[in-house]
């Protein structure tokens, strides 16, 4: 069905048109500065996580324990091994907790048992 013509109706009409058209330059740039923001967070997650992993890592070794390990995952940090006395335990997941960077610890540390050997 033919509507008849009216200025106001095509203008408005072209209106619409020109307002589609000069928002999608901005709607592009838009999607593009997502697109980056996603693709760095991951990278600087990895660099994060590398540092503090590092870190605590540095922390064990300047205290001289080597029976200890740590894993990061991002700024959460689990340590591992057997900890000779439950003393140790709990001062190397404090040491950890101190290191700069670090928000949770989760200490799996065991405890030597008084059968166990330096070797076990």
């Amino acid at each position: 069905m033919n509507r008849p013509y009216h200025p106001a109706v095509e203008a408005a009409g072209s209106r619409e048109v020109e307002d589609k058209v000069s928002s999608l330059p901005a709607l592009i740039a838009f999607v593009l500065l997502l697109a980056s923001i996603g693709l760095c967070v991951p990278r600087e997650g990895r660099r994060i996580q590398g540092d503090v992993q590092e870190r605590a890592s540095v922390a064990l070794t300047a205290s001289a324990i080597s029976w200890a390990e740590v894993t990061a995952d991002g700024r959460f940090v689990t340590i591992t091994g057997t900890a000779p006395s439950p003393e140790a335990r709990l001062r190397v997941g404090q040491l950890v907790a101190a290191v700069p960077g670090v928000v949770q610890v989760d200490n799996r540390l065991t405890v030597r048992g008084p059968l166990d050997g330096p070797g076990s």
